[in-house]
């Protein structure tokens, strides 16, 4: 039985919206953010991503079909991975047969802003409907209705929040992405900009029954970590222990917090993984 996994990483918040559905919601970081003096968060872009084995081409072009020119097509050894860069612009996802609405989401190992800052109450305009976003403030977002969300199956970070917004918080692991697994169907993924009132448009087909597993990424990190080789990138952050992109979930809060806790590094086994050595990982805002 085949199935669809969309990948989340980098900078993305999950939000509740109406019933058993979540909204993932990417912010936007179009120029440098400066935190802590001279330390520069650098800008981000919103991608969404998939890839094309060489010894497959055809194949896969079947199975994932472009219904749009994407914006970039980057060789890797293995073979072809292409991309759509976002801006101000709302995803959705539609099965060709029907699906069961609702979203089981596993929390283990997702950060919970809630636990970290109890202060950081999310602006509830991020999960209306009508709302129409600065694309200055948001990327774009992508609703999630139906399937199963949970953490991502690859390496942990071991992290320790500081400075402490509550004395109980502890080290613990948390994945470096997150994942939205759908059942066997054919689908559609739609955008549609933000403030627009024209219907969505069409950016992927995707026939997830005739193999195990089709996967795509939607990701918000620095456009080097989407461009150069996987080990390039791993290499260049495997010396940070202060993830300050943090910062930029404390930006989707309503009010002023006292104090933002950022995730630190610590010894153990799996120190050497802080958010896949690209970004920082998704974190979840209950309501």
């Amino acid at each position: 039985m085949g199935s669809l996994e969309i990948t989340f990483t980098g900078i993305a918040a999950i939000v509740p919206t109406s019933g058993n559905s979540y909204r993932i919601v990417f912010p936007s970081v179009c120029d440098p953010v400066a935190v802590h003096g001279s330390l520069l968060i650098p800008p981000h872009v919103l991608s969404v991503s998939y890839f094309v084995e060489d010894d497959a081409k055809v194949g896969k072009r079947q199975l994932i079909t472009a219904l749009d020119e994407p914006n970039l097509r980057i060789k890797r050894e293995l073979g072809d991975q292409f991309a759509y860069l976002l801006e101000g612009q709302g995803l959705t996802l539609q099965g060709d047969n029907p699906v069961a609405q609702g979203v089981h989401f596993d929390t283990y190992r997702v950060i919970d802003v809630s636990v970290v800052q109890p202060k950081a109450a999310f602006d509830n305009n991020l999960a209306s409907d009508a709302f129409d976003p600065d694309p200055a403030r948001i990327a774009g977002w992508f609703d999630l209705t139906f399937g199963e969300l949970k953490a991502s199956d690859a390496a942990a970070a071991t992290v320790e929040f500081k400075p402490k917004a509550t004395p109980n918080i502890i080290a613990q692991d948390f994945a470096e992405a997150v994942v939205a697994i759908f059942p066997a169907n054919v689908y559609t993924l739609y955008v549609r900009r933000f403030g627009s009132e024209d219907e969505p448009e069409g950016l992927l087909k995707i026939d997830a029954t005739a193999v195990d597993r089709i996967q795509i990424t939607i990701g918000n990190f620095p456009y080097d970590a989407l461009v150069v080789p996987d080990s390039a990138r791993v290499k260049a952050r495997d010396n940070e222990i202060l993830d300050h992109h943090f910062h930029l979930y404390y930006g989707l809060c309503c009010d002023d917090l006292d104090v933002h806790p950022l995730p630190n590094r610590i010894s153990g086994p799996k120190a050497e993984h802080l958010a896949n050595g690209i970004n920082c990982p998704p974190a979840y805002f209950k309501k």
